[in-house]
């Protein structure tokens, strides 16, 4: 079952940033619950475990969040970790749930740049960038 979105906003400003990152900083990557797409998502892209687990407390490298607010009511944030290469790494998180959730979280291996510039095309004309 699709989960649609009813708005997803886009964080930029480091300001922004850290009021959210500091809802997290406490966090470690075992401390948050793993739903089970989450490990669906791991087992069907091969992903490194250790290394989203090594990557995470690394707050400083979070240079854009996606907010996404769906009609079901089930939020999450989406957290994009620039890494040294210029790849990526997401980890999507319920922070609303307690303990909060970890939907999601792979390494994407495009160009980060890339990325920001197309999402920030697409929702620039709809004001949703903070």
């Amino acid at each position: 079952m699709e989960q649609k979105e009813s708005e997803t906003i886009i964080y930029t400003k480091e300001e922004e940033i850290n009021k959210i990152v500091d809802k997290i900083k406490h966090l470690s990557f075992d401390k948050l619950r793993k739903k089970q797409h989450y490990h669906l998502s791991v087992a069907e892209k091969n992903t490194d475990e250790i290394q989203l687990n090594n990557y995470f407390r690394n707050f400083d490298k979070i240079k854009l969040i996606q907010h996404r607010k769906r009609l079901s009511g089930y939020n999450n944030y989406d957290f994009h970790y620039l890494m040294d290469d210029g790849t990526y790494i997401v980890y999507s998180i319920n922070i609303e749930k307690e303990p909060p959730e970890l939907v999601n979280a792979f390494h994407v291996d495009r160009n980060f740049n890339h990325f920001k510039k197309a999402i920030m095309k697409k929702y620039i004309a709809d004001d949703k960038i903070f």
